[in-house]
């Protein structure tokens, strides 16, 4: 599995809502790995890593149903998002900042 040859392959997360999630009917195991990937990442290692916290807080809050996990979720992406200075990260940050306050 590719976390655990490459953790910080960001683009290779961008599959794995919609073949496990969708069409595996597996959002749970979804996250189990997203989590396994995140635990070896930090803020600002790899670039990028604030988007595989907001894709766990989306599929936590779509396909689980599991709000208060979701919310912290979006609320460590945009506290992720905040290293950055670029705009797509600075929007990101707000787009995770008011998914969570959307929840609350």
């Amino acid at each position: 599995m590719i976390v655990d040859l490459d953790p910080w392959f960001v683009e290779g997360y961008y599959y794995l809502s919609g073949s496990s999630s969708l069409f595996a009917a597996t959002p749970d195991r979804t996250v189990e790995i997203l989590n396994r990937g995140l635990a070896q990442m930090s803020p600002r290692q790899p670039e990028g890593g604030h988007y595989v916290w907001r894709m766990k807080a989306i599929d936590e809050h779509l396909f689980l149903g599991d709000i208060p996990e979701a919310i912290r979720s979006y609320l460590k992406a945009a506290e992720w998002a905040g290293y950055y200075n670029d705009p797509l990260s600075r929007a990101a940050m707000e787009r995770s900042q008011g998914s969570a306050a959307f929840l609350i």
